[in-house]
């Protein structure tokens, strides 16, 4: 039975929306005396691991089930093996000396583009969880979010070419959006220069990270492709990183037992769940839609931040904040008659 089509977009909304609680988790975290670090690795290995048990579950269920061997094709989209098989066909009925063309397994190229997804994904925690410490829940997802006008000046960049006038339109909207919901007019929450930066940092390097995924030719499926890229991004981080917390004595902090709640949330709502749901809902779904149903993100966020810590957000900060998700959603708006995927940095 073919699940609803109505299904995938709700769990992508879903999926943004897991993504909210984390910022809180990581400011009660701190006030118990963990560190940046600590939380860094504490979220991406717990995630690696938990990806790896519902990985590792997929595959049995499928071998048991169907008796298939191969992990790279049994869990690729129908439509595409559908076309693979009747493609493979088709070449064996035209001649037996053809090349075989297609291969979902992933090529050295992929492999590389895969690191550097998971490079600019490392670096995208970092900025953040840093920023974490030094400034609200609220005004630091809404610093992250600005990648959503950093991807247009990205794309002018790389393809040389001027933004469309959607685009420029939706710029100023978000720009406007997030001055309006920061508080920065009213004077509502800590300021830190060091922390505004290390936010725009996290929104910098996750342009960079959605734009090599948007880019990337890897026919791997979306499930395992996040799997080996949250795979990379602990490389890095353990590479990176894995000194400083030696030598700050952060692995005494990673074996404390009340890390564990943090590890365990961070893990599920920062990595397994929203990944899992992405992975599902994302593939049926034009990435603008999908998107623009992700940033549910941005209020989740903010609205955990009141719930869970008692954070201030003043009537004119929520207005900001539909501004702001009106501005993302601004440039899918008005496209008609396309018959590819909208872009988001097209």
């Amino acid at each position: 039975m073919k699940p609803n089509r109505a299904l995938f977009p709700i769990l992508v909304f879903l999926g943004g929306c897991s993504y909210g609680p984390s910022s809180s988790v990581i400011k009660l975290g701190y006030a118990d005396g963990f560190t940046p670090l600590t939380f860094l690795f504490a979220e991406y290995f717990t995630g690696l691991f938990l990806l790896l048990l519902i990985a590792a579950v997929l595959i049995a269920y499928t071998y048991f089930r169907h008796g298939r061997t191969d992990i790279w094709n049994m869990y690729m989209p129908a439509e595409r093996e559908s076309s693979a098989r009747s493609g493979q066909a088709h070449e064996a009925a035209a001649t037996e000396q053809a090349p075989e063309k297609t291969s979902t397994k992933p090529r050295g190229d992929g492999i590389l583009r895969m690191f550097a997804c998971g490079l600019s994904l490392a670096l995208v925690s970092t900025c953040y969880i840093v920023s974490l410490n030094m400034i609200s829940a609220s005004l630091a997802v809404l610093l992250l979010f600005q990648f959503t006008w950093m991807g247009v000046i990205l794309e002018a960049v790389i393809k040389r070419r001027s933004p469309s006038r959607n685009a420029c339109i939706s710029i100023i909207i978000l720009i406007s959006g997030t001055v309006l919901a920061s508080g920065i007019l009213g004077g509502v929450g800590s300021m830190d220069p060091i922390g505004v930066i290390f936010g725009l940092g996290s929104a910098f390097f996750y342009t960079i990270n959605m734009y090599l995924l948007g880019d990337s030719k890897t026919e791997m499926h979306p499930f395992f492709k996040s799997l080996t890229t949250l795979l990379f991004a602990c490389v890095a981080v353990g590479f990176i990183f894995g000194p400083m917390l030696i030598g700050s004595g952060g692995v005494d902090e990673l074996l404390n037992p009340s890390l564990i709640p943090y590890a365990l949330m961070l893990g599920i709502i920062g990595c397994a769940l929203p990944v899992s749901l992405f992975s599902i809902g994302m593939q049926r779904l034009p990435l603008g839609f999908a998107t623009t149903l992700s940033s549910s993100e941005l209020p989740a966020s903010i609205i955990c931040a009141v719930l869970i810590i008692n954070e201030t957000v003043m009537w004119y900060q929520w207005i900001g904040i539909v501004i702001l998700l009106y501005g993302i959603s601004y440039r899918y708006m008005f496209v008609k008659g396309r018959k590819k995927p909208v872009i988001p940095f097209s």
